[in-house]
């Protein structure tokens, strides 16, 4: 792991912050020594770390943690938890922590709503599983004598992984799946639905009679001991089943190997300081004549950097192509252009959809960026707002009546009653629903036309029948 070229210590010890704690320092420098690209890049990486905070249990802080601020990247630790790992150790949760700051999982977090606490076990599946297979098993035996996976040093789990690795339920339920914080996410959400249903269904049942009645059966407290398996990971790593952790999320926020923190600064702010530190290391590469694994390095951050997406560019054209369609037919209504009377001239019809607006209050002016689309394309739309029930129904055929649109309601979510009204009476046209996906369980079946659903959340709403021209967009940063 090691080259001789570069064991020159004082030059990496006069680049680190002077907070640095010794053994954080000690795993720098072994990184940045490393002939290893990747392990490397974590190495040059870790120099854009401003500043090393110390916290203690009494701060209700035990293990490690990053966030950003104005200032940079700033590294939490409580130095018992250091003491207690070994080097090997160490290593791997270093590396873990620089992953968080890349992925920007906090921002990732929020700007999706979704549960924190599950979001952290989805980051750390995802962050663990690139560790152990791109770095640790990446067929360098030399470099993966460095790194150890973590375990539990004291407690009912002690010497057990207390990394989470990636179920290798969810690849095999999605073969094609990519590992995405976002896919994952999703499939954990139906996952533990499913569990939740399926527990309170046996809470309903009558009790096992073989129980003592007194709420203390020993029999049945050893059957509830955590599956603890190599075949519980994609990997092949031994990790603890998902209902353990699911359970255990109740106790911890999902936070097993180190602490999950907010970022002090916007999505934008964040992406451009950790921008500036990838491309200090790029630089760093190009200095130290590292350029023929350049290659290497960037498939490696493909996958930890999320490509930002043009969605307003996909839901035009979805919305163009799925929900306004063309025709063009003969009409006697205006004159061909050569104004030769008796002549039939042709005329592109304004073209009717159907907008079943949320206006639950949560939308953040979704309504108006797509609406004043529409207007754009010689598009008359039926209206319909809806919260609990629905509020009003509006013809709109230009963009001075959409100005002057009062919205009302702001309450809850049910779109049923309005997906009905349409199916009744407005069924000749395609529909489009605009939402945050917080609504009731949406029946889609009756709707004979096209349909697409744009949703604040990169989730879909809850749908129990979809219809067979049906679509849907997460129409996040349109701008």
């Amino acid at each position: 792991m090691m080259t001789t070229e570069r064991a020159d210590f004082r030059i990496v010890d006069s680049s680190l912050s002077s907070t640095t704690p010794p053994k954080i320092r000690e795993a720098i420098k072994l990184m940045i020594m490393s002939s290893d690209i990747k392990v490397y890049f974590y190495g040059e990486f870790s120099l854009n770390i401003i500043r090393y905070i110390q916290k203690n249990h009494e701060q209700g802080f035990h293990t490690l943690g990053v966030n950003t601020s104005r200032s940079g990247f700033q590294y939490f630790y409580n130095e018992e938890f250091l003491e207690v790992l070994s080097q090997e150790e160490l290593n791997f949760i270093h590396i873990h922590e620089l992953m968080h700051l890349i992925f920007d999982h906090p921002s990732r977090t929020t700007s999706g709503s979704y549960n924190p606490s599950l979001a952290n076990i989805v980051q750390d599946w995802l962050i663990n599983h690139l560790i152990y297979t791109e770095i640790m098993k990446c067929g360098n035996d030399t470099v993966s004598k460095y790194f150890a996976i973590p375990t539990y040093k004291n407690g009912k789990n002690i010497g057990k992984h207390s990394a989470l690795f990636l179920p290798k339920e969810y690849l095999l339920e999605n073969p094609d799946g990519k590992l995405v914080f976002e896919d994952v996410y999703e499939w954990v959400v139906r996952k533990k639905k499913e569990r939740d249903e399926k527990k309170k269904e046996q809470e309903g049942q009558c009790p096992n009679p073989t129980s003592n009645g007194d709420g203390d059966d020993e029999d049945n407290d050893e059957g509830n001991e955590p599956n603890y398996s190599s075949e519980n990971s994609q990997a092949g790593v031994e990790t603890f089943d998902m209902d353990w952790i699911l359970d255990e999320m109740e106790n911890n926020d999902g936070m097993f190997m180190d602490v999950h923190l907010p970022d002090e600064v916007n999505k934008m702010e964040k992406d451009i300081i950790r921008d500036m530190a990838i491309q200090n290391v790029k630089a760093a590469i190009s200095r130290g004549n590292r350029g023929n694994q350049s290659g290497e390095l960037e498939s490696h951050l493909g996958s930890l950097i999320k490509k930002r997406k043009d969605h307003l560019k996909f839901i035009k054209n979805g919305i163009s192509s799925h929900i306004f369609g063309t025709k063009k037919l003969k009409s006697i209504h205006r004159p061909n252009r050569k104004q030769i009377d008796g002549l039939k001239g042709k005329k592109k019809y304004k073209n009717v959809i159907n907008v079943i607006l949320d206006v639950s209050g949560s939308m953040s002016g979704l309504h108006e960026k797509v609406l004043s689309y529409v207007f754009q394309n010689d598009i008359s739309i039926q209206l319909i707002q809806a919260d609990t029930e629905i509020k009003k129904i509006d013809k709109i055929n230009s963009m001075k009546q959409l100005q002057d649109l009062k919205l009302i309601g702001f309450g809850g979510t049910v779109l049923q009653p309005a997906i009905d009204f349409v199916a009744n009476e407005l069924n000749f046209n395609s529909t489009l629903i605009l939402t945050d996906s917080a609504t009731d369980t949406l029946d889609l079946s009756n709707l004979a036309q096209n349909v697409m659903i744009i949703s604040t959340a990169e989730y879909e709403p809850p749908i129990s029948k979809k219809n067979k021209k049906y679509r849907f967009y997460h129409a996040v940063d349109i701008d």
